[in-house]
């Protein structure tokens, strides 16, 4: 967050204030990078151990909420940090989940849409 925008809007951020999560495709130190925004403002990334999953999600046009979890900030303003809480809603297809035989068979023996893939 050192290289960005935070250090102009430290006192705005709370925990509980949302935040915007964006692709960043054409990142050349990150093929996966995702960055976070409190409004306009460019707040850094999401952890490149972190972001793989989110970042797929993002490019098959997922959506999500994210907020602040936790504010960490050092007096001396050496060093900051935001613990950030990512939400997306599971879409399934009900009426295929309801008729699959997970129920009744091991998972690994079962007819799993999810590791077929189906349509939304």
């Amino acid at each position: 967050m050192t290289h960005y925008d935070f250090e102009n809007i430290r006192v705005q951020i709370k925990v509980g204030t949302e935040l915007t999560l964006k692709r960043e495709l054409t990142n050349d130190y990150d093929s996966f990078a995702v960055e976070v925004y409190y409004k306009e403002h460019k707040l850094g990334y999401l952890a490149a151990y972190e972001n793989i999953a989110i970042a797929n999600m993002l490019e098959q046009g997922v959506g999500f909420s994210a907020f602040v979890s936790k504010v960490s900030s050092n007096p001396d303003h050496v060093f900051d940090a935001l613990a950030v809480e990512i939400y997306t809603n599971i879409v399934i297809n009900t009426p295929a989940m309801i008729q699959t035989d997970l129920l009744a068979k091991r998972a690994d023996d079962a007819n799993d849409h999810y590791r077929k893939g189906f349509e939304i």
